[in-house]
């Protein structure tokens, strides 16, 4: 998008991306104001200035509910801490922006500094098998490879229990970290009205919201939503400031990452 900009080509009339791109391509001035009539019924997570949200993919634990005994399904993030995990977890080694929401949660909720965290996370990667992509963490998870993953999207694991997988996520043990794919129109939109019209079924309960669901996916639209989530709320992360310093959180991360069992 940045580079066809930078050519003068308009490329686009709407664009699909997840929000920390958003804010990125805001920067560079792409993105009109978020405009749609149906933005108020969309979770609070997902109303941005210059975007929208159509879906989120929620993070959270998910554990094998063959390998784990009841006493030991975690009730908060800090239990994934404990040696007691210690060579039953699975970490996925992707999830940089989730790692600096709860930092960022951890602190405001809980009074922890920001080194406290971090170094949660550090203790949680030292009980781990470091694994890369949520599907393959998700299926080594059914598979019994470990017991359980802190970093697991909850739509994959819904779509495994449907399956007969001893899988599960509820009752959550943490806070849900929405990773949020929203729906913006271009600055540049040589058919602006035909992009938010095309926003807008994508907004709408009985168009779009709809189908994302019996896809299996999670819908913005806050009263859809709630099928899936109850009365879990979702964490409300200030995007920005990550993006600001999303090179010291890449870095931390990957530290941490390599905390972990290989």
């Amino acid at each position: 998008m940045l580079e066809e900009d930078r050519a003068g080509y308009a490329g686009a009339d709407i664009i699909d991306l997840e929000a920390p791109e958003m804010v990125i391509l805001n920067k560079q001035g792409l993105l009109t104001k978020a405009s749609s009539p149906l933005a108020k019924d969309v979770e609070e997570a997902g109303q941005g200035e210059f975007y929208t949200a159509d879906r989120f993919d929620y993070l959270a634990p998910a554990w094998n509910t063959k390998k784990l005994a009841k006493a030991d399904i975690p009730q908060s993030l800090e239990d994934l801490a404990d040696p007691k995990y210690k060579g039953k977890m699975g970490f996925e080694d992707s999830d940089v922006y989730w790692f600096a929401v709860l930092v960022q949660h951890l602190q405001k909720t809980e009074g922890m500094s920001e080194e406290e965290a971090i170094d949660l996370f550090r203790k949680m990667a030292a009980n781990s098998q470091i694994i890369h992509g949520h599907t393959t963490a998700a299926e080594l998870l059914t598979a019994g490879q470990f017991s359980i993953s802190p970093n697991l999207y909850v739509h994959r694991i819904e779509s495994l229990q449907k399956k007969g997988a001893p899988v599960a996520w509820k009752p959550a043990a943490a806070p849900l970290v929405p990773i949020v794919l929203a729906l913006a129109v271009m600055c540049t939109a040589q058919n602006p009205a035909g992009a938010s019209l095309f926003q807008d079924w994508m907004l709408s309960p009985e168009g779009g919201q709809q189908i994302i669901l019996d896809l299996n996916r999670v819908p913005a639209n806050e009263a859809l939503g709630t099928e899936l989530l109850g009365d879990i709320e979702p964490v409300v992360a200030d995007i920005e400031p990550i993006i600001q310093d999303y090179a010291r959180w890449t870095e931390l991360w990957n530290e941490i990452v390599r905390g972990g069992a290989k």
